[in-house]
């Protein structure tokens, strides 16, 4: 089986988040959801980018993103406790440069379980300082598996 990387209409979809620009330090952005129930049958993954202007960095120098799931595309795992979520990788902020993280991958932070109905990303800010006001951004695809 080959996978191949495209969504539908092959763009990437973005996702909105609620206070990603300015976010402080210490403090949590949460994305819209995904509906991962509209994927193409044949998707596997969905791989999530995210782009952050950081300002200059103190501290921890970095951002941790997140996926919190929904069984019902309604309700969703809690995002203020960092033990509901489900790690999907960290994100280096060394300097004032944007940084634009690796694909990270839904399907590897539920550890093989299947895609749930919905899922939200979630950028914890660990830089030590809050994020630009702009230069912050996110979107996602879908990987879908070739079966023939």
């Amino acid at each position: 089986m080959s996978t191949q990387i495209g969504g539908k209409g092959e763009t990437p979809v973005t996702l909105t988040f609620a206070a990603l620009a300015s976010l402080a330090s210490n403090a949590l952005g949460v994305s819209n959801a995904i509906d991962f129930t509209s994927l193409t049958p044949d998707a596997i993954d969905v791989q999530v980018e995210i782009v952050i202007d950081p300002g200059t960095t103190s501290g921890n120098k970095k951002a941790g993103a997140y996926l919190i799931t929904s069984v019902d595309g309604t309700n969703f795992s809690d995002p203020l406790n960092r033990g509901n979520m489900l790690w999907l990788g960290d994100i280096s902020l060394p300097d004032t440069n944007i940084v634009r993280s690796q694909a990270l991958s839904c399907l590897k932070a539920m550890n093989g379980a299947p895609l749930p109905a919905a899922g939200k990303i979630v950028v914890w800010n660990d830089s030590g300082v809050a994020f630009n006001s702009t230069g912050n951004s996110a979107q996602y695809r879908e990987v879908r598996g070739d079966t023939s």
